[in-house]
C-alpha cells in the first residue's frame, strides 16, 4: 500500500481525498438535511394556514351561513311551501296560489282538476289539470308568475286557442297540465 500511495502524485491524491470529501457532504445534504429543510418548510406553511384560519374564523362563519341560506333558499325553489304538506293541503295551497296568480294577473281561472298520484322512479308525481282565459299578454305574465311563484311546478302539457272560436273576441283559453314531484315516501 506504501508503495502505491509513493506512486500516487500529491495533487491527484488531494483531489480524490476531496472528491470523497465532496461525495460525502452531497449525500448528507441529500439524504439527511434537504428532508429536514423541506418538511421545516411545510410546517411553516401549515403554520400559516391554521393562522389565516383562526384570523378569518368569523369571515368562514359568515360564508356557511351564506351558503346554509342559499341551500335553504335552493330547497323552496325546488319544493316550493309543500316539502312536507299532505296531498289534501298541497291540492288546496297550489290552488289557492293559482287564483292569486290569476287574479294579480287579470286572468280568469276556469278551473283546477288535481289528479291522482303516480310513483314515478322514486318521485310521487302530482299533476293538476288547469284552464285559464284571458288575453295574450296577461296569459304570458300569468305564466311569468306561475313560474317564479309556483316553480316547483313543472309544465307537462300547454295548449292555448281561441276562446269562442266564432267571436272576433281577443280572449284566449289556455289548458296546460302542472305536475308537482315529491320524494315517494317508503311506507
Amino acid at each position: 500500500m506504501d508503495a502505491l500511495l509513493k506512486n500516487v502524485a500529491p495533487g491527484t491524491l488531494i483531489m480524490a481525498m476531496g472528491g470523497v470529501f465532496l461525495l460525502i457532504v452531497a449525500a448528507f445534504i441529500s439524504y439527511g438535511l434537504w428532508p429536514q429543510i423541506s418538511e421545516y418548510r411545510m410546517s411553516l406553511h401549515t403554520i400559516a394556514l391554521l393562522e389565516d384560519v383562526v384570523v378569518n374564523a368569523d369571515l368562514m362563519n359568515r360564508e356557511i351561513e351564506n351558503a346554509e341560506k342559499e341551500i335553504t333558499m335552493l330547497d323552496k325553489n325546488l319544493h316550493g311551501e309543500v316539502l312536507d304538506m299532505p296531498n289534501r293541503q298541497m291540492e288546496a295551497y297550489v290552488i289557492g296560489r293559482l287564483q292569486e296568480i290569476s287574479w294579480k294577473n287579470s286572468v280568469k281561472l276556469l278551473g283546477v282538476r288535481p289528479g291522482t298520484s303516480n310513483t314515478v322512479t322514486s318521485l310521487e308525481e302530482t299533476p293538476f289539470d288547469v284552464e285559464v282565459s284571458g288575453d295574450y299578454f296577461d296569459l304570458y305574465a300569468w305564466l311569468q308568475d306561475l313560474g317564479s311563484e309556483l316553480g316547483f311546478l313543472a309544465i307537462r302539457h300547454f295548449n292555448i286557442s281561441p276562446l269562442n272560436s266564432g267571436t272576433a273576441d281577443s280572449d284566449l283559453k289556455a289548458s296546460l297540465t302542472l305536475v308537482s314531484y315529491r320524494e315517494a315516501t317508503n311506507g
